[in-house]
């Protein structure tokens, strides 16, 4: 007992403040006993006041507090489960606030233009508004087609024009060993030639250019055996004027160049 109240009365030292303790050094003998009787009714064990400053018992590993845990609520136990980490990697901080970012810009401004050659090609670019959207390049595709369609019909009472879809997304393939591969290809829709007499022709031009990108997405998938869809990052719709030659301004090669 004595051996236990002398070892108590060293580990309160470690621990006490200056000040609480030079007010201990003040009790008569029979208080300052007191105060050893609560500490040890609140800790009465010898092996608890050994414990590491992190609060773990050297004598239990890591691995027996994770396999071990026993819930307070539910009072299940983990003995026995085994934890695997999980199959698809974590976000990093940085992705997920870029990604954030260009929802945001998207819900902002539902396009972003930029033009080449005295305004002779427009690049207009479209964005996921939502994580649906961002996650499924199909519904992407079904929520930005009016807009799209919008856009050209603006463009065609100008001019008459020729047109194709880029979309860029990102793709992940796991393998085995719970290693990842990652790419950003782009996937291209043919050119399409819309007429000014030609306007009602701009939804099925559209839906000629979404099958092309599915095609080449399908393909890129069946190639790359695993691949599948990470995010949608944008579409870009690439417009140029179209003005044909006219016949007043065919000129014939000469017979010495033919």
């Amino acid at each position: 007992m004595e051996n236990f109240n002398q070892h108590m009365i060293d580990q309160l030292v470690k621990v006490i403040p200056q000040d609480v303790l030079q007010k201990l050094q003040q009790l008569s003998a029979q208080d300052f006993n007191a105060v050893l009787h609560s500490v040890k009714q609140q800790n009465p064990t010898e092996k608890q006041l050994d414990q590491t400053p992190t609060g773990k018992d050297d004598n239990v590993t890591d691995k027996d507090n994770v396999s071990n845990f026993e819930c307070r609520t539910c009072e299940k136990s983990t003995e026995g489960i085994h934890v695997q980490p999980p199959r698809k990697r974590q976000r990093t901080e940085d992705v997920d606030q870029r990604s954030e970012e260009r929802l945001r810009n998207a819900r902002e401004k539902r396009y972003i233009t930029t033009t080449a050659l005295n305004d002779g090609v427009e690049k207009i670019r479209l964005q996921p508004s939502n994580n649906e959207e961002r996650y499924d390049l199909m519904l992407f595709f079904k929520e930005k087609q009016v807009d799209i369609v919008q856009l050209l019909e603006d463009r065609l009472l100008k001019n008459n024009i020729k047109f194709y879809l880029s979309v860029h997304v990102k793709m992940i393939k796991y393998s085995p060993d719970g290693k990842y591969d990652e790419a950003d290809p782009y996937f291209n829709s043919k050119v399409s030639t819309i007429l000014q007499s030609g306007a009602n022709e701009i939804p099925h031009e559209l839906n000629k250019g979404f099958q092309k990108v599915f095609i080449s997405f399908e393909e890129f998938i069946k190639n790359g055996s695993g691949w599948q869809l990470e995010e949608v990052l944008q579409l870009d719709v690439y417009v140029t004027k179209y003005k044909p030659l006219k016949g007043g301004s065919f000129l014939e090669i000469p017979s010495s160049l033919k």
